[in-house]
């Protein structure tokens, strides 16, 4: 379809909700889609937003790499790190509750 810094645009599609349109453009490195992903936003015309693709080996190799992990210890009743400790709150706040979409029309 089109080709720019190395960059082919391998799908094309017009979507209905937050986004209108989706391209998967398939660059050559990660740093030459954030040299693209930079200069269409500083344009001002569009707003962008990228999500990197992974292959199925891609995924199949970050399966294998070992990562060490420590999860953060929680005392019972809080929500963990950074919130001081507060207690959770089982109540349902209005924010919990469910709301119907609006349509657009």
């Amino acid at each position: 379809m089109g080709c720019f810094i190395g960059g082919q645009v391998e799908a094309m599609s017009f979507a209905f909700g937050e986004d209108n349109i989706v391209l998967i453009v398939d660059f050559p490195d990660p740093v030459s889609m954030a040299a693209v992903s930079l200069t269409v936003k500083a344009s001002g015309a569009l707003h962008t937003r990228a999500t990197p693709l992974l292959t199925l080996d891609e995924i199949d190799e970050a399966a294998r790499r070992q990562v060490t992990f420590r999860s953060p210890a929680r005392e019972p009743g809080t929500l963990g790190p950074g919130t001081r400790n507060r207690p959770c709150r089982l109540t349902p706040s209005v924010t919990d509750q469910a709301v119907s979409p609006a349509i657009n029309g």
